[in-house]
């Protein structure tokens, strides 16, 4: 996430156009993604909406993040 420049304390509030409601929502829409593809991010940080697009990377293994 740093890497994508999404900051401690930022809260996403969509993935690809979708809604979050909880991590199981992340989690599905990133799922249908491949590694390297483009998807649109919005999040509010410090009280103001932000749109960006991050670039999927690898999924850490577990013990290695």
């Amino acid at each position: 996430a740093a890497r994508a420049g999404i900051l401690l304390g930022d809260v996403l509030v969509s993935l690809d156009g979708r809604a979050l409601d909880d991590v199981r929502d992340v989690q599905a829409i990133l799922a249908r993604h491949a590694v390297d593809a483009a998807v649109a991010v919005t999040l509010v940080r410090a009280g103001q909406t932000v749109e960006t697009s991050v670039t999927l990377g690898e999924r850490p293994e577990r013990g290695r993040r």
